[in-house]
């Protein structure tokens, strides 16, 4: 996040990555390394900061794009992430050959997401901008 320190913005951009490798587990790994070195350098709690306390932006692409909506405006923590993407990854994604049926399995997942939100995220839901663009 910007401070007095380090101006400028802070920008989280997820790749899709290649689903085959766990791509997304690692950049979960990741972050989670870049919140526990922010807490232990700002003396604060352990897992007490989100990904949004350090971020202003968060960007993705595919299932990069759909771990920023639970890191980001979901609030979600790193943890319940993880499982998520577990659980997407268990729903069959890789059975579908075609871009169209992953994106419609994304979709789907994104909805789920969305209708499991915690409480408080409505205000910052429709403060976010969803863009989908279909090749």
């Amino acid at each position: 996040m910007a401070s007095d320190q380090n101006p400028g913005i802070a920008l989280l951009s997820l790749d899709g990555g290649r689903w085959e490798t766990h791509g997304a587990l690692t950049q979960i790994h990741v972050i989670e390394d870049i919140l526990d070195q922010y807490e232990f350098e700002n003396d604060l709690e352990a897992g007490s900061v989100k990904v949004s306390d350090v971020f202003d932006y968060i960007v993705g692409t595919g299932i990069g794009g759909l771990v920023g909506c639970m890191l980001g405006p979901l609030g979600m923590s790193t943890v319940d992430a993880k499982g998520a993407y577990i659980r997407l990854w268990n729903s069959n994604f890789l059975a579908k050959s075609q871009s169209s049926e992953r994106t419609e399995v994304l979709t789907s997942a994104l909805k789920n997401l969305l209708d499991a939100k915690p409480e408080g995220v409505d205000n910052l839901l429709s403060e976010t901008k969803m863009i989908n663009v279909a090749h």
